[in-house]
């Protein structure tokens, strides 16, 4: 997947796994949690307050667009054998259906 449309983004500190490529911003926290933070001028710390909210609505949104495209998919596949296949690869990853039509579109536009 292209570095374009990040599945995930962590914040916080490195507590658990997290696949190769995926962005990461750990310092703001590390920082909140120390004497540092009294350096931060306000506007900055509400600024990258307002950043880690955007970015867990970001991924909160892939989300819910993914299982929207499942959703659509499914309706139109209902008693048809392909119901299974598309079963399992929503268990598989809740972001699946959204990571296929990303990749295929920028693989469109590219051709």
């Amino acid at each position: 997947m292209s570095d374009k449309y990040p599945v995930e983004i962590f914040f916080g500190k490195k507590e658990s796994y997290r696949p190769n490529g995926e962005p990461a911003f750990d310092a703001w926290e590390r920082i909140k949690e120390d004497v540092r933070f009294i350096e931060v001028p306000t506007y900055l710390a509400n600024q990258l307050e307002d950043f880690q909210v955007t970015g867990k609505k970001y991924v909160q949104s892939r989300i819910e667009a993914s299982e929207r495209i499942y959703q659509q998919i499914r309706v139109n596949i209902e008693d048809t054998e392909l119901i299974e296949h598309i079963d399992m690869y929503q268990r598989s990853s809740y972001d699946f259906f959204l990571d296929y039509f990303l990749r295929n579109t920028m693989v469109c536009k590219r051709a």
